[in-house]
């Protein structure tokens, strides 16, 4: 397995844009800024998602503890909590872990940094890790850092956990995909576990079609083809689950 080019990532390029935006909220409480920046809606489909997927394809059923990686201000980990997870979420941004702190304070926030989860969460286990649109995998190509990193998630798993890395890899100024999934499909083969993806579930989620191995063919497909032409920034989802 390749070995990590750098111990730690300044993620400031990416994160400006974010930082600016959760500094204003900081200032004046007002979150609609934040509603199309960190998709503050229609998250139900996407837990329902997760659940039914690992339910119906890995034979596992989703419930106990769960972290949000780069939860930012917290709006996905809460949907967590309300789907009955004891969770925990992992931000860099002090302003975003201060107002998620106040707005859900049911929720254990850590600030720290996602490429050294084992720092916070030392001898902690899981059984859902969520990384939907954070940095290390989001706008960055390279495999010697992210799948040695993969490899620290997995490790935050208990048995009969599922890591679900969800992401965008068209749109936003990328030029490629970010993580490589066979590197990832190879990952869990090493180490006895699960995968399967990516699966682009735009169409899946707005035709709200039972989740399925046909509807999830069809509309994952047809929605990597459309995003393929219009370079929309869509979402997909990938699992890996240990057995």
């Amino acid at each position: 397995m390749s070995k990590p080019t750098k111990e730690l990532y300044d993620w400031q390029e990416f994160t400006k844009k974010s930082d600016e935006k959760y500094r204003k909220v900081q200032e004046c409480g007002d979150y609609s800024g934040l509603e199309k920046h960190n998709i503050l809606s229609k998250t139900d489909f996407e837990m329902n998602f997760m659940r039914e997927y690992s339910r119906k394809f890995f034979g596992i059923e989703l419930m106990g503890k769960a972290l949000d990686v780069c939860c930012g201000i917290g709006y996905m980990s809460e949907s967590l909590r309300n789907k009955g997870f004891e969770v925990s979420g992992l931000e860099l941004n002090h302003d975003a872990v201060d107002v998620a702190t106040k707005k859900y304070p049911e929720i254990n926030f850590v600030q720290g940094d996602a490429v050294t989860p084992e720092k916070y969460f030392d001898g902690e286990k899981f059984n859902l890790i969520y990384i939907r649109e954070a940095h290390p995998f989001s706008r960055v190509c390279d495999a010697d850092m992210q799948i040695p990193l993969v490899e620290k998630y997995l490790g935050l798993l208990n048995e009969k956990g599922v890591l679900v890395i969800a992401h965008a890899t068209k749109g936003g100024g990328m030029s490629c995909r970010s993580v490589d999934f066979k590197l990832l499909e190879q990952l869990a083969s090493d180490v006895g576990g699960g995968f399967s993806g990516p699966h682009n579930i735009f169409f899946l989620k707005h035709l709200r079609l039972p989740v399925n191995k046909f509807n999830l063919a069809v509309t994952s497909t047809l929605s990597q083809i459309v995003q393929e032409v219009t370079n929309f920034r869509w979402i997909e989802y990938v699992f890996l689950c240990k057995r």
